[in-house]
């Protein structure tokens, strides 16, 4: 053999686990088991967590991953929860549990996991609990603290401009275009007011995509087509664009209607 050693001293029984462990050139963890005795050790405590990259509504956390009994192999899972209040081991069963954990990589590795759903402007603490597959718990890991940005106040988006023809026949279609931007970059909604009593709600498009509809109206007259865009939070201004439909206005005269 490689190697010879006795350890004439060493009980082994049903309480003794003894195995030997060595880390390879790839710096993968091994182990040969000699005695195994039913499973009660415990990975060991997160003491390096970390949170960092806030946004108004997501913290993430990072660390490194502690092993299946204390830093040896692969724990079986994660149970992260956060708290607007410092957690303790009296209080976690208080704090909330996050949804969609990771599974944790082998020991040593580094571990980074996004908490989201959380509200703005909002401090949150968090703490980690790693356990193994017969639910052995490590202790509560590092507890660690961070405030989520404060919502930027939504800006709504410009008035629409709107092109297209402005006189026109009944039941004849007409095509009306309009365009709005966002300064805060956000996807857009158009509505158009025909003025007969009827309107047309787009599908949510790029700011800056220009939209265009068509209509017709089936009676003369002097019609106001209103036009506002939504970010989904807030309307732009109405825009307002005349359209005479078998009218015809004469200066000095007024408007002619062509039955």
């Amino acid at each position: 053999p490689l190697w010879d050693h006795k350890y004439p001293s060493l009980a082994v029984g049903n309480d003794t686990e003894v195995y030997v462990a060595w880390k390879d050139h790839r710096g993968d963890h091994n182990r040969i088991w000699f005695s195994k005795a039913p499973d009660a050790t415990w990975p060991s405590k997160i003491t390096d967590l970390d949170a960092v990259d806030a946004t108004a509504n997501s913290i993430t956390l990072n660390w490194t991953a502690p092993g299946d009994n204390f830093d040896l192999g692969t724990a079986a899972e994660y149970d992260i929860r956060y708290s607007t209040s410092d957690i303790t081991e009296t209080n976690w069963a208080d704090a909330t549990q996050v949804e969609g954990e990771i599974e944790p990589n082998i020991t040593e590795t580094h571990e980074s996991f996004e908490v989201t759903g959380l509200g703005n402007d909002t401090l949150y603490y968090f703490a980690i609990k790693t356990l193994d597959e017969r639910n052995n718990t490590a202790p509560l890991s590092k507890v660690v603290s961070r405030k989520t940005l404060a919502e930027e106040p939504n800006l709504p988006p410009y008035s629409p401009v709107v092109i297209g023809p402005q006189t026109g026949s009944k039941n004849t279609d007409y095509n009306y275009t309009a365009v709005s931007t966002d300064d805060d970059n956000d996807t857009l909604q158009y509505i158009f007011d025909w003025g007969d009593g009827t309107n047309t709600t787009t599908d949510f498009l790029a700011n800056g995509t220009s939209v265009t509809q068509a209509h017709n109206w089936s009676t003369w007259g002097i019609y106001t087509i209103k036009v506002n865009s939504s970010d989904n939070k807030t309307y732009s201004g109405i825009t307002e664009y005349v359209v005479l439909i078998d009218v015809l206005y004469v200066k000095n005269i007024g408007y002619l209607i062509d039955t």
